[in-house]
């Protein structure tokens, strides 16, 4: 069934963004290349946040994918918030994998007026800025999903009429 499902895996021009409520960006070194420039996949992360209020977010290398979306206004989705991927400070910039990298997800999202923040190696570190989360490293992974389904508990959660503000 597995092997089936990936061979069979939707593209992102086939995926209806209003059937999801959110979008993660898995890391990996392989997320540097080809999903930052992808303009289906930029198109479903963009009409999921703007058009259907949902929630985008990445975890680690996945941030690429975060650095060249932009919204319907020309703004872009990061510009003046609060977000995260692996950091340059951790990077092995000698390393044959850094070279091949087409950039930094780091100069790339402040470059693109994101508010870059990190946390201390092998910790989890989460930057969650309204409807955009996002995890600096796999250890991040278990905060980033608990605050993608706390933020949709929320959105699902009927208003409560009559109630008194809470302090």
């Amino acid at each position: 069934d597995f092997m089936w499902a990936l061979a069979n895996t939707r593209r992102p021009r086939d995926v209806d963004a209003s059937d999801y409520a959110a979008l993660m960006y898995i890391g990996g070194s392989a997320a540097m290349f080809g999903i930052a420039d992808d303009p289906a996949l930029q198109a479903l992360a963009v009409r999921l946040y703007e058009q259907h209020e949902g929630i985008v977010s990445a975890v680690c290398h996945g941030s690429a994918g975060l650095v060249d979306l932009t919204l319907s206004d020309g703004s872009a989705l990061v510009g003046g918030k609060r977000v995260t991927g692996y950091p340059d400070a951790f990077e092995d910039k000698r390393a044959a994998y850094y070279k091949s990298f087409p950039f930094s997800i780091e100069q790339r999202l402040q470059s693109r007026k994101g508010l870059f923040r990190h946390g201390a190696r092998n910790t989890s570190h989460v930057e969650i800025d309204g409807r955009l989360i996002t995890g600096m490293n796999w250890q991040s992974t278990r905060d980033v999903v608990a605050a993608i389904i706390g933020k949709l508990d929320t959105a699902a959660a009927p208003a409560q009429v009559g109630a008194a503000p809470q302090r």
